[in-house]
């Protein structure tokens, strides 16, 4: 049991898959992914979207959970939370992180907006940029001006 716990734990750790509160064994949905071999290592064994799909595909034949843990290599408690949960296994969209061009979003869109319809080039902006304190490189700026550009 004490081992349980600790792949449980381990796995949180390694793939924050019950986020900040980690739960028991039983309902994390990323303890499959540890498995600890005879000599005592641990092997890390990503369930994959094609696991998802093929439980819910398995359950729609009439499959039943021990039937399709079985012939997945799965747990039970790891098909019935997938079958309960449609978003089980999918990756979310990352959170946007703050970067060294964030505080001088403004100052970008005010001046994309006075040059219209005209466009201001990358570079001089970056040169604008690094006069009022940006230390950044160009490729962060480009990613920001992208969408604001007008074919």
């Amino acid at each position: 049991m004490f081992k349980r716990f600790l792949l449980h734990f381990l796995c949180c750790a390694v793939f924050a898959c019950c986020a900040a509160q980690p739960t028991s064994p039983n309902t994390c949905r990323g303890f499959e992914a540890l498995w600890l071999d005879i000599a005592g290592t641990v092997t890390v064994v990503r369930l994959t979207q094609e696991h998802a799909v093929e439980i819910r595909v398995l359950a729609k034949r009439g499959a039943g959970v021990r039937e399709i843990a079985r012939q997945t290599g799965l747990s039970r408690n790891t098909v019935r939370c997938y079958l309960r949960d449609e978003h089980a296994g999918r990756y979310r969209p990352r959170e946007l992180r703050a970067t060294k061009l964030a505080p001088h979003h403004g100052y970008l869109l005010e001046r994309i907006e006075a040059a219209r319809p005209r466009w201001i080039p990358a570079t001089v902006l970056l040169r604008e940029l690094r006069e009022r304190g940006y230390d950044g490189g160009v490729s962060q700026l480009k990613v920001f001006l992208a969408p604001h550009k007008r074919a």
